[in-house]
């Protein structure tokens, strides 16, 4: 018998797991929505997810910042302390480390607690398709920085007309540090933010009303409030916390958020150090923040019509057998 005619064995293929289609309530969900999209969900399961996701993030919190200060004594005792000039309480870049850790550890708290308390399955804290979507985030992220970067320009050139023209300073011989730590902590501190505010907290909020106006607004609101003392800060928050949800909506997802805080707290940090100014700039950059949000909201609304963006999540109808 030939190698051709030699018959071969017959391989069995792994069973393939069937939907649950019991589980799920036939309809599309929009993101805010996906809770309400399974069966078993209970008043009582949300409470214990955020019971769990709070004291998960106060772990977390301290853990990040315990590790960075021990990373930091070693880095001291090696090569000095380039970073000592904003340690003082009384430089404003004092808070940045410290928030940005506190920040970027809603994202393993909340994962982690969806995995605890199975109400919804971790990957729809992404977004409507169960998953991170790297590639709209990637199509997303570039022209976002671009879109940045000529703002940014435009937002300094109207600071030139006000009252009080900003007067140009001089680069701090520390600011190379500041950059490497922006590169480094804003995505993470902004992935952080934008799974709490636009995915966890909406999510919530959708289990009890449809509207996505008080879903994404409720943590709008929140974002103003505490940044209420802040005068054209207030504003500033709001205007990205209202175009951060919007693009939420939109895009049934968090990537086009995060793309959007990306490019405004990395741009702003780095621009606020390589190119210092005094005196009084126009609005705090709150133009810098309207005409990013608005740019980033225009070309996702464009790119978004070509297609390959889900907005919702469609559960099928369940299976009904018929007799014949």
């Amino acid at each position: 018998m030939s190698l051709l005619t030699r018959p071969h064995p017959v391989r069995l293929a792994m069973p393939v797991r069937p939907l649950d289609r019991s589980a799920l309530v036939p309809g599309r969900f929009p993101f805010h929505r996906l809770i309400r999209s399974r069966r078993d969900f209970t008043p009582g399961g949300l409470a214990l997810v955020v019971l769990i996701g709070a004291l998960l993030w106060l772990a977390a919190t301290a853990v990040l910042l315990l590790l960075v200060g021990a990373v930091r004594g070693t880095f001291t005792e090696v090569l000095g302390d380039p970073l000592g000039t904003f340690v003082p309480a009384e430089d404003a870049r004092a808070a940045f480390v410290p928030s940005a850790l506190s920040l970027a550890a809603w994202a393993p708290a909340l994962l982690l607690a969806r995995r605890i308390v199975p109400i919804l399955p971790s990957g729809f804290l992404f977004s409507v398709s169960g998953r991170l979507r790297l590639p709209l985030l990637g199509r997303w992220i570039g022209p976002a920085l671009g879109i940045g970067a000529v703002t940014l320009t435009v937002s300094r050139a109207l600071d030139a007309f006000t009252g009080a023209p900003p007067a140009l300073q001089h680069v701090s011989p520390d600011a190379i540090w500041y950059v490497l730590l922006a590169v480094l902590l804003v995505p993470v501190a902004v992935f952080g933010e934008e799974l709490l505010l636009r995915a966890a907290v909406p999510q919530l909020l959708g289990a009890a009303f449809r509207s996505p106006w008080v879903a994404y607004g409720v943590p709008a609101l929140l974002v103003a409030a505490v940044h209420a003392e802040e005068g054209w800060g207030m504003v500033r928050a709001a205007v990205l916390a209202v175009a951060a949800g919007w693009l939420t909506w939109r895009t049934g997802g968090v990537e086009a958020a995060v793309a959007l805080g990306v490019a405004h707290h990395g741009l702003a940090l780095i621009g606020r150090e390589l190119v210092p100014v005094g005196g009084v700039t126009l609005a705090g950059g709150t133009p810098f923040a309207v005409l990013l949000a608005a740019g980033v909201i225009a070309f996702v609304e464009i790119d978004r019509r070509r297609g390959g963006v889900a907005q919702g999540l469609v559960n099928p109808a369940p299976l009904v057998r018929r007799a014949y």
